[in-house]
């Protein structure tokens, strides 16, 4: 049985047919087939219809990719921008193969997710050396309604997670097995595009480069990581590269007299008291069954303590990295509280902190 497990984790392609044979009965299970050729429904769907505007503007008036349009005519020729738009370029470029489909976009989103998916199990593999485990933990995440409404969605959030998890993967590999050039690269590009197509995931890379940071200032004898520098430099560039697009997208808007989309933080200080308690009694209440299955937050709390209670047990390097990336999402929360009274999907930026959590906890 070691050796067939053992043949499978080696064999790649025995991995992606077997994980193609999950989605696939995932894609049925969750009735995906029916909603196949719909248009945009139920929870923002007007947001929704934003990201199929971008998509069929391209197609429409040219392929321009830094000049984005809406069928928005309160903006100057409905141009707006906003998140990264490389999934609705990539969708405007199928659809000159396939012309002008509603499942498009929908399956480009769904692919890097699901891709995303298959690292979380390469991952926790890596780490816990039981396929069971790894399986277990890589469809945690499918009891959770959000992500599964989302993941064959139009919204971008669920294409920069997908890109955050598979960065995820690169870069524990390159802080465990300290070859920067082998790991470090693909997980901070993978990280850049997750960053740029939805800025609060820039959580997860300024999470490792304040790790680095913190390695090469006050651990110099006996360093956390090898590659402090390059994970230093390498990082700034990456922000660099997010901060470049942002500035641009606030540029364009303004040009462009665009209001269509919120390019700055809603924090909880600028509320009052009786705003706060309902934004809190809808993010405990009305929303959260939707963001796990219930017996998942319970488990997720219990390995959290666990984590908290034998932390000596945890490495140095790894019980730091998951502090800064707690304090990186809950400084996330405080500063787009507000927005957690509508957008369930918010949410999903917690994702990477939780399934991190998992793997450690069961590893310790």
């Amino acid at each position: 049985m070691y050796k067939l497990i053992h043949k499978f984790y080696n064999n790649n392609w025995l991995q992606i047919i077997f994980f193609l044979g999950i989605f696939t009965f995932l894609f049925l299970f969750l009735n995906f087939e029916l909603i196949l050729i719909n248009g945009p429904f139920g929870v923002h769907f007007m947001r929704q219809t934003d990201s199929l505007s971008f998509a069929s503007n391209y197609f429409n008036h040219g392929f321009h990719f830094f000049k984005p349009q809406l069928y928005n005519l309160g903006n100057y020729d409905g141009r707006a921008a906003c998140e990264f738009p490389i999934t609705y370029y990539l969708t405007a470029l199928l659809y000159t193969v396939f012309g002008k489909q509603f499942f498009i976009q929908r399956f480009v989103h769904l692919i890097i997710t699901y891709i995303g998916v298959f690292y979380i199990f390469k991952l926790s593999y890596k780490i816990l050396n039981d396929i069971i485990y790894a399986i277990l933990i890589s469809l945690v995440v499918f009891t959770s309604a959000v992500f599964n409404y989302y993941s064959f969605n139009y919204l971008p959030d669920i294409p920069a997670l997908g890109l955050a998890f598979i960065a995820w993967f690169y870069i524990i590999r390159s802080l465990d097995e300290n070859n920067s050039k082998k790991y470090l690269i693909p997980g901070l590009i993978f990280f850049t595009l997750s960053s740029l197509i939805k800025v609060t995931y820039l959580i997860n890379p300024i999470s490792v480069i304040v790790l680095a940071i913190i390695s090469k200032v006050f651990f110099t004898k006996n360093p956390l990581i090898k590659n402090a520098n390059k994970t230093i430099i390498y990082g700034f560039l990456l922000i660099l590269v997010v901060s470049a697009w942002n500035i641009y997208i606030l540029y364009y808007n303004d040009i462009n007299n665009s209001s269509s989309f919120n390019t700055k933080p809603l924090p909880i200080w600028t509320m009052n008291k009786k705003s706060i308690a309902l934004v809190w009694n809808l993010f405990t209440n009305y929303w959260f069954s939707s963001y796990f299955y219930k017996s998942i937050f319970h488990f997720f709390y219990i390995c959290f303590l666990f984590m908290i209670v034998f932390y000596k047990k945890v490495e140095n390097k790894t019980i730091l990295l998951l502090f800064i990336l707690l304090l990186g999402n809950l400084s996330f929360f405080i500063l787009f509280f507000s927005q957690f009274r509508d957008h369930d999907y918010y949410f999903l930026t917690f994702f990477p902190f939780i399934v991190l959590v998992l793997i450690y906890s069961i590893k310790t």
